[in-house]
């Protein structure tokens, strides 16, 4: 079987210089690209395979990351966000594994699991929630399991990756107000979740700014399926802010249900930006965010902090937010405000 000094004899460069970019590490070394490929050829030519069991044997390193997500897999934002994490992890020639981690599952059991199975660094997602993620990042941390979030911040030690879901709002609320709504609600759930604080957060300050009275109407999330939309348009708004699509799209199926006319009656707009908002009979005007370069991001700052040799790693915090976009379809239109 052909190995790096064979390569490095073929091409005349060093057995150091191949081992670099072998590894995927050409761009930090500062190797050129023609250098690069030519490397890249030679081994393709003599028949190399990269040996990746022998090389954590030797270095006592593995190039392997756990995605970390509760029971909401089947979502479609969590497949999306794994999606991204492994783009960012093959970019850099690592592997992704993944882990459920459910009530039943005990962190010591998955801290077992990511050990036997080398894990060098995890990224935990978003739905898992604060009161799951906190104490599972203290105990890997503790050994010496590197730690990321992604769609949720990081409160104790590594990195974490979210959307800017507060400036997502606000900016929603602008459009709606330079499309003449002055009675702007806003439909939520009634959770400390970090999503919704955010969201709420957003909502009233884009309402203070454009000088609006804020109108804010919060349910449990078990009664979610409960809600009627006839109570809203009773109470006089042009524009309904709802904190997700799904809520949204359950909206507009009532509008149908109860011949309410999305938008002439009431503007609907979602956040998230599903598949949903664009598939439904009435494209749905979202707030969206980038599931995928979450998940992208979140990888490759999670292999920048294991692979990065000159940094005390223990307590370290990073926290990125991305920016959200505003889509505008046909569930929202523009009134004239001096007849509202």
């Amino acid at each position: 079987m052909p190995t790096i000094k064979d390569i490095a004899q073929k091409t005349g460069l060093s057995v150091s210089t191949v081992s670099v970019v072998l590894r995927g590490e050409a761009r930090r070394f500062g190797i050129r690209e023609e250098t690069e490929q030519r490397i890249r050829e030679a081994a393709a030519e003599l028949g190399y395979v990269r040996d990746d069991c022998a090389r954590t044997m030797a270095s006592g390193k593995s190039r392997v990351l756990g995605f970390i997500a509760g029971n909401r897999l089947q979502m479609e934002y969590a497949g999306r966000l794994l999606a991204g994490a492994l783009t960012g992890a093959t970019k850099l020639n690592y592997s992704l594994r993944f882990f459920l981690y459910d009530n039943n599952f005990k962190p010591e059991q998955l801290i077992m699991e990511l050990q036997a199975q080398k894990i060098r660094g995890i990224l935990l997602s978003g739905d898992l929630g604060h009161h799951q993620i906190d104490p599972l990042i203290r105990q890997c941390t503790n050994y010496g399991i590197q730690c990321g979030t992604v769609n949720i911040s990081n409160r104790v030690s590594g990195i974490g990756v979210a959307s800017d879901d507060s400036s997502g709002m606000e900016e929603m609320v602008r459009r709606l107000y330079a499309l003449g709504h002055r009675k702007i609600s806003y439909q939520t759930v009634d959770t400390e979740a970090e999503y919704a604080r955010k969201r709420e957060k957003g909502y009233l300050a884009g309402i203070r700014k454009c000088g609006l009275e804020a109108s804010c109407f919060k349910i449990q999330i078990s009664e979610e399926y409960r809600i009627d939309i006839r109570n809203i348009l009773v109470s006089g708004c042009t524009a309904l802010l709802c904190y997700s699509d799904h809520l949204a799209a359950r909206l507009l199926q009532q509008a149908y249900k109860h011949g309410i006319r999305i938008p002439e009656e009431l503007s609907i707009c979602g956040f998230s930006g599903m598949q949903l908002a664009s598939y439904a009979a009435l494209p749905l005007s979202t707030i969206v965010q980038d599931f995928e370069g979450m998940g992208e991001k979140g990888a490759e700052m999670l292999i920048q902090l294991l692979e990065n040799k000159s940094e005390n790693k223990k307590d370290k915090l990073k926290n990125i937010v991305l920016p959200t976009t505003i889509l505008m379809q046909t569930t929202t239109r523009r009134i004239d405000s001096c007849t509202k």
